[in-house]
């Protein structure tokens, strides 16, 4: 469904292990959603490309992944993906604060369409 239109942000806070390899699609439609110059915001896994740091995010994943169901992705997939969409710029910040990282640290990703 389209996820309407003329925003100047869009969050998406731990939600986009659940698109898998639907991720692209999803982030298209993020894109299309956003004014020029709109940006977009994800929280979510901070694992290395390895997938065995930081500690906690790995032990987070651990239940999931022993049930075959691996959703963790690492620190640089959100940013990957919303280049590949056509967004023009991102960043990217690990938030490693205990009030704040429920699961482990958490990385934040911004990304920003052209204006």
């Amino acid at each position: 469904d389209p996820l309407g239109e003329n925003y100047d942000f869009i969050m998406a806070n731990l939600t986009l292990n659940l698109c898998g390899p639907r991720r692209d699609e999803f982030l298209t439609k993020v894109y299309r959603a956003l004014k020029p110059g709109g940006v977009f915001m994800a929280a979510g896994d901070g694992l290395t490309k390895e997938k065995t740091a930081p500690e906690a995010s790995v032990i987070s994943w651990l239940p999931s992944k022993l049930a075959g169901q691996d959703m963790s992705f690492d620190r640089e997939t959100i940013a990957d993906a919303a280049l590949r969409v056509g967004f023009i710029s991102t960043q990217i910040q690990m938030i490693d604060e205990p009030v704040i990282a429920a699961h482990g640290p958490t990385n934040l990703t911004l990304a920003r369409k052209s204006g």
